[in-house]
């Protein structure tokens, strides 16, 4: 037999074994968008599992829109996929729920306030709540938030570990320290946010700001255009980096104070 399918050079239709056995081996990757650098390690992850398995993973970008949620949640009851993997649900969908007692459903990072669906995450509240008191113990006192303008559990929080922090330390939350930024976690958004928040402080960043980028983002995740425009607005001035080298330097220099 075998001598025969190599001479015929036959290839098994995929899509009638999964017809006849009932299952698509495929699993939807829900995202609210791939511009986000926090989803790329998440999807490769998740992708390198699946194929240990022998699944296939199916991208599928909403742009935290619910009506394209709910479109790619029906392929689990035609058959075109076995189970999905959500990163964006809002806490209170009911879409979600429902789906979730009939079909495999796994929350990653953003969850439903509903215990009844399984999620992974990270304790936001807890995190951030390290992060206030990380930065007070490096001599600083006004304390800013950036949050989204969401209802994600993340969002909610990651506020209420940033209010905690402060309470804390005894320091009263003040509302000009706090602004939010689109839903969807776009860094023109960040951009913007990060504008309002520091016309409201004396219109510079402290290098503790850039430090963080340095350490979460890979440089070329932006353009140079988005870098330099960010920069200018962080110091109050025109800064312009030509290349992802003079940008590294740069912001190295005045993380470490050096002009």
């Amino acid at each position: 037999v075998q001598e025969a399918i190599e001479r015929l050079g036959y290839q098994p239709n995929v899509w009638g074994r999964s017809l006849r056995r009932g299952e698509s081996r495929v699993v939807l990757i829900i995202v609210p968008n791939v511009s986000n650098p926090y989803y790329a390690p998440i999807i490769a992850g998740t992708e390198d599992r699946l194929h240990e398995d022998g699944y296939s993973g199916m991208l599928c970008i909403t742009n935290a829109e619910a009506e394209r949620r709910a479109l790619y949640l029906e392929f689990l009851k035609d058959g075109r996929a076995d189970g999905a993997i959500l990163m964006e649900p809002a806490r209170d969908d009911p879409h979600v729920t429902g789906m979730a007692r009939h079909y495999h459903l796994v929350q990653c990072s953003e969850y439903c306030d509903n215990q009844a669906v399984s999620h992974v995450s990270v304790d936001n509240l807890a995190a951030a709540r390290e992060v206030v008191l990380t930065l007070a113990g490096l001599g600083h006192r006004r304390i800013g938030f950036i949050g989204a303008d969401n209802d994600f559990m993340s969002t909610i929080a990651r506020r209420q570990g940033y209010l905690d922090g402060l309470r804390v330390l005894n320091i009263p939350p003040r509302e000009d320290d706090q602004t939010f930024a689109g839903r969807d976690y776009s860094f023109a958004s960040g951009v913007e946010a990060a504008r309002r928040l520091l016309a409201r402080l004396d219109g510079r960043a402290d290098p503790e700001w850039l430090l963080t980028l340095l350490s979460v983002l890979p440089l070329n995740t932006y353009t140079l255009e988005e870098w330099n425009e960010a920069l200018s607005q962080a110091a109050g001035r025109r800064v312009f980096c030509p290349s992802y080298r003079t940008l590294s330097d740069y912001l190295h220099r005045l993380v470490l104070g050096v002009q």
